[in-house]
């Protein structure tokens, strides 16, 4: 038989030690990855609550993270790319702020 635990002591069990809510919003809404796909946590309902187990919390999160690199390789997105003005449009931007901290007295 398989080890069954509660929401609560899922949590627990999590890296980040997620809210129940959150939880509970997995196995009944599941999460939206970055491809758009929605991925729910395995679960079993007995009676009024709802119960988990470790290895559906393991592959929620695996099912999680293949959604979200499918979303990278497929698009054109650099990850590590920060986008930067040249110099010119820099200075202007920062001499047009002063100027109107400058008319606001500061």
């Amino acid at each position: 038989m398989k080890n069954y635990m509660s929401i609560t002591e899922a949590t627990n069990c999590c890296p980040n030690k997620p809210h129940s809510s959150a939880v509970w919003r997995w196995c009944r809404k599941g999460i939206k990855s970055r491809s758009g796909q929605r991925v729910f946590l395995e679960h079993v309902r007995c009676g009024g609550k709802i119960f988990i187990t470790e290895d559906a919390l393991e592959q929620f999160f695996e099912n999680l993270a293949q959604e979200d690199s499918l979303y990278f390789q497929n698009s054109n997105i650099e990850t590590n790319h920060i986008k930067s003005y040249p110099e010119s449009i820099r200075q202007a931007r920062i001499e047009q702020a002063e100027k109107e901290l400058k008319a606001r007295g500061m």
